[in-house]
């Protein structure tokens, strides 16, 4: 369990996406963005999905944290984060979920 010693209650969250953009099919960019409106840190974390395989999706992630040492995103261990994940369904079971690249 970790402590957040400033874990705020006021919160802004937006998220701006356009599916297929430019006519680039079976691709969705995303930025969305949490805010803490008490101390003014948040996260900004663009995403690219792409859908471009039957049953499969490929979805590349940064998030960025912003904020000082004594603010909520602040105190998180990384600044920021990229990760891919590469997920499969097949009819009538889950969907799996495989990362082979998350840093740091």
């Amino acid at each position: 369990v970790h402590y957040l010693s400033n874990l705020g209650g006021n919160y802004l969250y937006v998220r701006f996406s356009q599916k297929e953009p430019f006519d680039i099919l079976y691709f969705t960019p995303a930025l969305p963005r949490i805010m803490n409106l008490d101390d003014r840190s948040y996260s900004l974390t663009p995403k690219l999905l792409y859908t471009g395989f039957t049953n499969w999706e490929l979805r590349f992630r940064t998030a960025l944290i912003i904020g000082g040492r004594s603010t909520e995103f602040g105190e998180k261990q990384n600044d920021y984060r990229m990760e891919l994940r590469i997920i499969t369904t097949v009819s009538g079971c889950r969907p799996v979920s495989f990362s082979p690249f998350a840093w740091p």
